[in-house]
């Protein structure tokens, strides 16, 4: 499951794998009014969870996908702040 707090600017997200995980995409979270060109986002981790996994964020216009470069574990929750700029 996927819970966010924020905005198109900042904010929250919480993240809960399930029982199967793999490395790659955790969350897609898109915009409520896509920006003009690419936005930069800067995501950190609230908990060694979220820095275990090496999770990136790769963006685009409408939106970001929050990744990870090694698998998540099972039934666990990470959580990231998330900050978009252009």
């Amino acid at each position: 499951t996927v819970q966010i707090y924020g905005n198109d600017t900042a904010g929250t997200i919480t993240i809960t794998t399930g029982a199967n995980t793999n490395k790659g995409a955790l969350a897609e979270v898109t915009f409520n009014q896509s920006f003009s060109a690419e936005p930069i986002i800067i995501i950190t981790s609230q908990d060694e969870n979220g820095s275990s996994i090496n999770a990136y964020a790769k963006q685009s216009m409408a939106g970001f996908i929050i990744g990870s470069a090694a698998a998540a574990l099972p039934n666990t929750t990470y959580t990231f702040n998330y900050w978009a700029a252009q």
